[in-house]
């Protein structure tokens, strides 16, 4: 039976990026297993698999080590065994092409210091191996699975005679049982132009932030990855370049183009730097904030929905505190209590140069621990803890889940928090951006959460901690932060409509990073909460039902993003059905 026959099941995955690719890597995987005819329609005017990984300046680098990526699912992602033919991480992929680092970039063919499993590789290196995958995985398929691409955007999706009716930007329309939205962050294709010189979406780069002028002043905030992106577009991307001190950290040497940039934080804190650690490190297991003892907690709960802040927090803190006790730790009073409810010290908000000189201190001391590495320093080895045992924190907030109020405060506080701790930069972007401070081209806001005033055709940072007020005026505002849905405008014309009409549910209040409700299967919620049978989200949209489903896929680790691509790809198949009977 061919795929474009009557029977075939027929798909609508909308998006093409690395969460599409996981969704269509699992069903090419079971249509092949099950002997499942189905047609794939993927809706999408970008190459398949890239995603935000497009062609971009190599200054824009990955924050997970080569040896950690893959496109490619395998037995322990799953939790069981898969017969689909596996294929080579990023760094095998780039090793078998000659990839190596000649000077400030990358280039293939063997020139260069050769890819070592430990990269930090360009994200346009990256986008090139998913496109490798995506083709790779469509050209696996099965003779009765039919995948096509239809480079365009959807611009709506209406449910008609029982079935889903997907319009293109094009004008085309296409029929389907089923509708995954599977938009990644949702970001645009090119970067709108801002009226007032606030540029409130950082991606794509270096586009958003070319009306900010050479020599200017910019307040770029935020100090997360994004923040880093923005930064080097601003300096490396405008002619900068880094050499090496005597000392071997890094020293900028500006072309002049770059402007003043003023780098703010909401929390005041910086965000702590990735430690150096073995590609083959294994996590230690857990003793105190194990799933058993969750669902003991569970067990106890009323409805089984938790406090995280109250019951599941001192189990973490508990796991924590014994890595901290391995060995000295950066200060006498650094416990896991203090170091999730870490804030910055009185003395600091005396005024503006204190606050500045103790920002970057705080980063400076931090790099160093990262630069002994996850295994020497107990404090890393702590903050470990968080992305080492993410899965069974997940466990803790999904379905029956949490509270409402602490859902509230996990979501808007402590994601925050465990954010900053575990998924900043890493080393060497670190030392690049206290280079940039050395070389007078950075310099710390007013505190934490300045408020902003339009000041003609400009702004202006106001403090609002400092006991000394202080007002910084800049030229353009660039946020670097990433959010699914933060407002109607930065949702894209889908899901305005989508949402306008009640077929999507959204979670959180606006400025929020919550995206859009869905329940335990991937099912969307409608503005009723009722699950739809027939559209479904995945990835980074879906953040906030869940918790970070949308980490990189590593190989031989356990993987929540292929788990879910797995469960729904066989609901999508219907093979669960077939299980069930």
């Amino acid at each position: 039976m061919v795929a474009d026959g009557t029977d075939a099941v027929r798909i609508a995955l909308v998006g093409a990026g690395p969460r599409a690719l996981s969704v269509l890597e699992r069903i090419v995987a079971l249509c092949a297993e099950h002997r499942t005819p189905a047609a794939v329609e993927v809706c999408d005017p970008g190459v398949g698999g890239t995603g935000l990984h497009r062609p971009q300046p190599d200054y824009l680098l990955l924050n997970t080590i080569a040896a950690q990526v893959t496109g490619f699912a395998d037995g322990p992602m799953l939790g069981r065994p898969v017969t689909a033919p596996g294929g080579p991480t990023l760094f095998e992929w780039a090793r078998e092409r000659g990839l190596g680092r000649t000077g400030d970039g990358w280039e293939y063919g063997g020139r260069g210091r050769p890819v070592r499993p430990a990269d930090y590789l360009p994200r346009r290196v990256l986008g090139e191996y998913l496109a490798w995958c995506w083709r790779e995985i469509c050209g696996r398929a099965a003779p009765w699975v039919h995948v096509t691409h239809h480079q365009s955007d959807v611009t709506d999706v209406v449910r008609r005679d029982g079935r889903e009716r997907v319009r293109l930007a094009d004008g085309r329309e296409l029929t389907a049982d089923s509708v995954v939205l599977a938009l990644g962050h949702g970001l645009p294709e090119r970067a709108p132009v801002p009226a007032d010189r606030w540029v409130r979406t950082p991606y794509p780069l270096p586009e958003a932030v070319a009306g900010v002028p050479d020599g200017g002043r910019v307040a770029v905030l935020g100090t997360g990855l994004a923040a880093m992106d923005v930064i080097a577009a601003l300096t490396v991307g405008r002619g900068g370049r880094f050499g090496t001190r005597s000392d071997g950290r890094p020293r900028y040497v500006p072309s002049g183009r770059e402007p003043r940039i003023t780098w703010v934080s909401r929390s005041g804190l910086p965000y702590r730097s990735r430690p150096e650690f073995r590609p083959d490190r294994v996590a230690s297991p857990a003793r105190h904030f194990t799933p058993e003892a969750v669902q003991e907690l569970r067990s106890g709960a009323a409805g089984g929905r938790l406090d995280f802040e109250s019951r599941v927090l001192p189990l973490l803190r508990a796991e924590m505190d014994d890595r901290l006790g391995t060995g000295p730790a950066a200060g006498p009073d650094c416990t896991a209590a203090g170091l999730l409810a870490e804030t910055v010290p009185r003395a600091a908000l005396a005024d503006a140069d204190r606050y500045g000189k103790w920002f970057l201190q705080s980063v400076n001391e931090d790099l160093a621990e990262a630069l002994r590495g996850v295994e020497a320093s107990p404090l890393k080895a702590a903050l470990e803890v968080l992305r080492d045992h993410r899965e069974t924190i997940r466990q803790a907030v999904d379905a029956p889940g949490l509270t409402e109020e602490s859902t509230r405060w996990f979501f808007t506080r402590f994601t925050g928090e465990l954010n900053r701790l575990v998924t900043g930069p890493h080393a060497e972007r670190t030392a690049e951006v206290l280079a940039l401070a050395d070389a007078g081209v950075l310099t710390p806001g007013p505190g934490p959460a300045p408020r902003t005033v339009r000041d003609g055709s400009g702004w202006r940072l106001e403090s609002t901690t400092l006991a000394t007020a202080a007002t910084v005026r800049v030229d353009w505002l660039v946020s670097a932060h990433l959010a699914a849905l933060q407002s109607p405008e930065t949702a894209g014309e889908l899901l305005r409509r989508l949402l306008a009409r009640g077929r999507l549910r959204r979670l959180g209040a606006a400025g929020t990073s919550l995206g859009i409700e869905v329940d335990g299967a991937l099912r969307v919620r409608d503005a009723a909460g009722d699950a739809s049978s027939t559209v479904s989200a995945f990835g980074p949209l879906t953040e906030g039902s869940s918790f970070y489903n949308h980490y990189v896929p590593s190989p031989g680790s356990p993987s929540r993003a292929l788990r879910e691509a797995d469960r729904l790809a066989a609901r999508l198949l219907r093979l669960d059905q077939e299980a069930a009977s």
